[in-house]
């Protein structure tokens, strides 16, 4: 018995797969000794992701909304078709954020989940006598 094809040409499908997951480390990056009246930069880095993540600073757990002096995003494509996102931050700061709480929240609309770091902010100041 001879088997007959069903079709002239050969058929073949392909698929991209797309592996969604949300980062397990942030990273804060800021100045070991800032000084009251100086602009300082901060910038946090979420680990790669997929989607890319959403990042929100915090201060003394408020939201930094308003109050950010200036903020870019930046998204670094990795290894592995996630994303790593940047986010710098500029504060003004003085001596009354001395011990101030900064976090970096690292969200994932995804999955509705975040990771976060927080730092103690150690701001150089006058003594006046």
């Amino acid at each position: 018995m001879r088997i007959k094809s069903a079709t002239v040409i050969p058929l073949s499908a392909s698929i991209t797969l797309s592996l969604i997951y949300i980062t397990t480390s942030v990273t804060i990056k800021l100045p070991k000794y800032p000084k009251a009246g100086e602009m300082l930069t901060l910038q946090c880095d979420s680990g790669e992701c997929n989607p890319a993540c959403e990042v929100n600073w915090y201060k003394n757990n408020v939201k930094l909304n308003g109050q950010i002096v200036d903020s870019s995003l930046s998204e670094i494509n990795t290894h592995y078709g996630g994303k790593n996102t940047r986010s710098k931050l500029k504060l003004n700061v003085t001596s009354k954020d001395d011990e101030s709480e900064i976090a970096c929240e690292a969200k994932s609309q995804e999955f509705s989940e975040s990771v976060w770091q927080n730092m103690t902010l150690k701001v150089l100041c006058k003594l006046i006598e």
